[in-house]
Protein backbone atom coordinates (compact mmCIF):
# COMPACT_ATOMS: atom_id res chain seq x y z
CA UNK A 1 0.00 0.00 0.00
CA UNK A 2 1.59 4.02 -0.80
CA UNK A 3 1.48 5.58 2.19
CA UNK A 4 1.57 9.60 1.78
CA UNK A 5 4.91 10.70 4.00
CA UNK A 6 5.10 14.41 3.28
CA UNK A 7 3.90 17.40 1.08
CA UNK A 8 5.58 20.41 0.47
CA UNK A 9 4.29 23.41 -1.07
CA UNK A 10 6.03 26.26 -2.02
CA UNK A 11 3.72 29.41 -3.49
CA UNK A 12 0.75 27.16 -4.31
CA UNK A 13 -2.30 28.72 -3.89
CA UNK A 14 -2.73 30.50 0.09
CA UNK A 15 0.48 28.76 0.97
CA UNK A 16 3.98 30.39 0.70
CA UNK A 17 6.39 27.74 2.57
CA UNK A 18 3.65 24.36 3.89
CA UNK A 19 4.99 21.34 5.02
CA UNK A 20 3.00 18.80 6.42
CA UNK A 21 4.56 15.17 7.49
CA UNK A 22 2.31 12.20 8.06
CA UNK A 23 3.01 9.67 10.31
CA UNK A 24 1.17 6.33 9.50
CA UNK A 25 0.52 5.49 13.02
CA UNK A 26 -1.46 8.77 13.19
CA UNK A 27 -4.47 10.33 12.64
CA UNK A 28 -4.23 13.84 11.07
CA UNK A 29 -7.25 16.80 11.46
CA UNK A 30 -6.09 19.82 9.43
CA UNK A 31 -8.55 22.97 11.00
CA UNK A 32 -8.60 26.45 9.23
CA UNK A 33 -11.40 28.73 9.32
CA UNK A 34 -12.70 29.50 5.19
CA UNK A 35 -9.59 30.13 2.88
CA UNK A 36 -7.06 29.04 4.99
CA UNK A 37 -5.79 26.81 2.73
CA UNK A 38 -7.40 23.40 3.79
CA UNK A 39 -8.71 22.68 0.64
CA UNK A 40 -5.42 23.63 -1.28
CA UNK A 41 -3.84 20.69 0.04
CA UNK A 42 -5.78 18.27 -1.39
CA UNK A 43 -5.76 20.42 -4.71
CA UNK A 44 -1.71 20.29 -4.64
CA UNK A 45 -2.27 16.42 -3.95
CA UNK A 46 -4.14 16.44 -7.28
CA UNK A 47 -1.77 18.37 -9.34
CA UNK A 48 1.32 16.74 -8.26
CA UNK A 49 -0.16 13.65 -8.92
CA UNK A 50 -1.89 14.24 -12.16
CA UNK A 51 -1.37 17.55 -13.80
CA UNK A 52 -4.38 19.06 -13.12
CA UNK A 53 -6.06 22.17 -10.83
CA UNK A 54 -9.08 23.80 -10.43
CA UNK A 55 -9.26 25.54 -13.29
CA UNK A 56 -6.23 27.26 -15.40
CA UNK A 57 -3.06 25.35 -13.73
CA UNK A 58 -1.93 29.31 -13.58
CA UNK A 59 -4.32 30.25 -11.33
CA UNK A 60 -2.39 27.83 -9.21
CA UNK A 61 0.34 30.05 -8.34
CA UNK A 62 0.04 32.44 -5.51
CA UNK A 63 -0.76 36.14 -6.11
CA UNK A 64 2.59 37.98 -6.71
CA UNK A 65 4.83 35.29 -7.38
CA UNK A 66 5.74 33.46 -10.92
CA UNK A 67 5.65 29.85 -10.26
CA UNK A 68 4.50 27.71 -7.57
CA UNK A 69 6.07 23.72 -6.79
CA UNK A 70 4.20 20.54 -4.92
CA UNK A 71 6.33 17.98 -3.91
CA UNK A 72 5.22 14.64 -2.54
CA UNK A 73 6.76 11.84 -0.48
CA UNK A 74 5.56 8.59 -0.59
CA UNK A 75 6.30 4.88 1.05
CA UNK A 76 5.44 1.41 -0.32
CA UNK A 77 5.00 -0.13 2.87
CA UNK A 78 4.70 -3.36 0.77
CA UNK A 79 8.20 -2.99 -0.72
CA UNK A 80 11.22 -0.95 0.97
CA UNK A 81 10.63 1.22 -1.88
CA UNK A 82 9.77 5.53 -1.22
CA UNK A 83 8.86 7.75 -4.31
CA UNK A 84 9.18 11.36 -4.77
CA UNK A 85 7.42 13.66 -6.78
CA UNK A 86 8.17 16.77 -8.09
CA UNK A 87 5.72 19.10 -9.92
CA UNK A 88 6.05 22.71 -10.65
CA UNK A 89 3.86 25.36 -12.84
CA UNK A 90 5.45 29.13 -14.00
CA UNK A 91 3.17 32.06 -15.05
CA UNK A 92 4.72 31.15 -18.62
CA UNK A 93 2.26 27.64 -18.45
CA UNK A 94 5.77 25.94 -18.60
CA UNK A 95 6.06 22.88 -16.29
CA UNK A 96 8.44 20.82 -14.48
CA UNK A 97 7.74 17.23 -13.46
CA UNK A 98 10.07 14.67 -12.37
CA UNK A 99 9.62 11.15 -10.47
CA UNK A 100 12.45 9.52 -7.85
CA UNK A 101 12.74 6.50 -6.26
CA UNK A 102 14.35 5.59 -3.87
CA UNK A 103 15.36 1.37 -2.00
CA UNK A 104 15.68 1.09 1.67
CA UNK A 105 17.63 4.46 3.52
CA UNK A 106 19.43 5.39 0.03
CA UNK A 107 19.66 8.11 -2.23
CA UNK A 108 16.49 9.03 -4.72
CA UNK A 109 17.07 8.57 -8.08
CA UNK A 110 15.36 10.27 -10.83
CA UNK A 111 13.00 7.69 -12.90
CA UNK A 112 13.97 7.77 -16.24
CA UNK A 113 10.67 7.80 -17.92
CA UNK A 114 9.57 8.79 -21.42
CA UNK A 115 9.09 12.46 -20.69
CA UNK A 116 5.91 13.89 -18.98
CA UNK A 117 3.21 11.15 -20.65
CA UNK A 118 5.54 8.32 -20.07
CA UNK A 119 6.06 9.90 -16.33
CA UNK A 120 2.51 10.38 -16.09
CA UNK A 121 1.96 6.98 -16.97
CA UNK A 122 4.36 6.02 -14.46
CA UNK A 123 2.65 7.11 -11.57
CA UNK A 124 -0.86 5.94 -12.56
CA UNK A 125 0.64 2.40 -13.60
CA UNK A 126 3.35 1.61 -11.32
CA UNK A 127 3.00 3.71 -8.10
CA UNK A 128 -0.57 4.77 -7.62
CA UNK A 129 -2.54 2.15 -9.39
CA UNK A 130 -5.34 4.54 -10.10
CA UNK A 131 -6.31 6.92 -13.06
CA UNK A 132 -7.52 10.56 -12.48
CA UNK A 133 -11.08 9.80 -12.19
CA UNK A 134 -10.74 6.82 -10.28
CA UNK A 135 -8.78 8.80 -7.89
CA UNK A 136 -10.95 12.23 -7.53
CA UNK A 137 -14.38 9.75 -7.37
CA UNK A 138 -12.96 7.37 -4.93
CA UNK A 139 -9.89 8.25 -2.84
CA UNK A 140 -10.14 12.12 -2.91
CA UNK A 141 -13.42 14.35 -3.62
CA UNK A 142 -12.15 18.32 -4.48
CA UNK A 143 -14.23 20.65 -3.17
CA UNK A 144 -17.65 21.66 -5.71
CA UNK A 145 -16.65 17.62 -7.41
CA UNK A 146 -20.61 16.65 -7.80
Amino acid sequence: MILLKKISLKNFLSHSNTEIEFNPQHRLLIDGVSGSGKSSIVDSLIFAFYGKGRSDNRSLIKKGTKNCKVTVDLIDNAKPISYRIERSIDSNNKHLFEIFEREGKGEYKLVNALGIRGAQDYIEKEILHSSYLLFINSIVFPQENI
